[in-house]
């Protein structure tokens, strides 16, 4: 027990108090930080997510680039094909919600097949393109050049008949 007229050193003070130090020291950081970063903190909540890209774009600007690329006529097919079937398979799972990277190419045809949700010439399109993509992958065939170059053209005939319309509403106001 401490008597009445013992001094208190600071150092005593800071031992007996040292959790409030610790918290109010806390709380002036955070105050200082706050002021000094204020307007990135607002930009960063102000900020808006700006929606992602619809698939098509996407698939299209993707099937450009690949045919930019000039693999057919470089004669690597498996990597031409297999970039091609990456391609729509990410635009079947943005576009339809179908696991497409995770299922085979006839896993992708027999679900849509199931669902009727596609027309019948985007479901041949679609077939073609995964056939050729398969024999390429798989069997190591060398498939004819028009062969690679109708599946680049029904790839793009594939998105471009099953791209979702965006369809805009506009208000008018009657006076």
């Amino acid at each position: 027990m401490r008597e009445a007229n013992t001094p208190v050193s600071i150092f005593g003070l800071i031992a007996k108090y040292y959790l409030y130090l610790i918290i109010g020291i806390l709380v002036f950081i955070l105050i200082i930080w706050y002021f000094f970063f204020k307007e990135k903190v607002k930009e960063i909540i102000i900020r808006k997510i700006k929606p992602p890209k619809p698939a098509h774009i996407i698939a299209m600007a993707d099937l450009n680039k690949l045919k930019e690329k000039k693999l057919i006529e470089q004669k690597k097919y498996k990597k031409f094909h297999t970039k091609l079937t990456e391609i729509l398979r990410v635009y079947i799972e943005n576009r339809f919600k179908i696991k497409a990277m995770e299922q085979t190419s006839e896993e992708i045809i027999n679900d849509f097949e199931e669902k009727k949700i596609l027309e019948k010439d985007s479901l041949e399109y679609l077939k073609q393109i995964f056939s050729i993509a398969d024999f390429v992958k798989f069997a190591k065939l060398e498939p004819e050049e028009h062969k690679n170059k109708a599946s680049l053209t029904n790839s793009f005939s594939f998105v471009e008949e099953t791209k979702l319309i965006e369809k805009k509403i506009e208000k008018t106001i009657k006076i």
